[in-house]
């Protein structure tokens, strides 16, 4: 029986949540508490986890989509399943199959998902000559990394923060490479730092680009901004005698520098 995979609520207000991005591609299998997408609330942004195993399928909720609370936005499907006929498609338009990266439909050649393209250009792999597992034997990331690490340790999923996510992408670093120090291995936004200041002194910065006003911080925002309008505020001053603790405190610097 498909296994639902519904807009969890995290926060006891909460009444929608913003799908960030998906974290497995739609066709690949999944295992019970792999990372399956990230989600972002008023309050915080959470990786949310796959509920069983499974192949990912019916997805109808893409990144940017705002669904209520408790709404199915996917399907975790056995061998030989199909999704439901009376499957949500109220957010259907947000994540269409078969629409490239940039909004309009793949002309020509192989049936692949958008991130699979992007990956085989990048990678200079031949989308013709790769076996699609995906729906309707469409290929997917799943496919592609299967070839790209034939010779090497075998896929398997990564569990990390979305800073640590962020963070790593800017550095040009693959997550699989940095040992996590959160719970159950979990990539760190500090392992992160500490990866890319090994790798020869790597800096980590922005891209210039645009980035949305977040739930969380639009939520902090108004909040601070109603604060700082409609709670009155009041300045305290006082005058504290600090001659001797400069004193003090020249004399200990002093010290430590004698002392190298």
């Amino acid at each position: 029986m498909p296994v639902e995979v519904i807009m969890p609520k995290v926060d006891m207000d909460q009444e929608t949540g913003t799908v960030l991005e998906w974290l497995v591609e739609e066709g690949q299998p999944v295992q019970a508490g792999q990372p399956l997408l990230l989600i972002e609330t008023e309050k915080v942004s959470i990786e949310v986890e796959a509920p069983g195993d499974g192949v990912l399928g019916g997805v109808s909720a893409g990144p940017g989509a705002v669904v209520p609370v408790g709404e199915v936005i996917a399907y975790l499907l056995d061998s030989g399943e199909a999704v439901p006929d009376d499957r949500p498609r109220r957010f259907a338009e947000a994540y269409p199959a078969d629409v490239e990266a940039d909004g309009k439909p793949g002309a020509g050649g192989p049936d692949a998902t958008p991130l699979a393209r992007r990956v085989a250009e990048q990678s200079g792999i031949d989308l013709s000559e790769v076996k699609g597992t995906g729906r309707g034997g469409k290929v997917t990331r799943a496919d592609l990394d299967n070839i790209e690490w034939k010779d090497h340790q075998a896929d398997r999923p990564v569990r990390a923060t979305p800073a640590a996510r962020r963070l790593a992408s800017l550095a040009g670093l693959d997550l699989r490479e940095i040992a996590g120090s959160g719970p159950r291995g979990r990539v760190q936004q500090a392992d992160v730092e500490a990866a890319a200041s090994v790798e020869g002194g790597r800096e980590i910065t922005l891209s210039g680009e645009r980035i949305p006003l977040g739930s969380p911080r639009r939520t902090i925002a108004e909040r601070m901004t109603f604060s700082s309008r409609e709670v009155p505020h009041i300045d305290f001053t006082s005058r504290v005698e600090m001659t001797a603790f400069n004193a003090a405190r020249t004399q200990l610097n002093n010290r430590v520098e004698a002392r190298g």
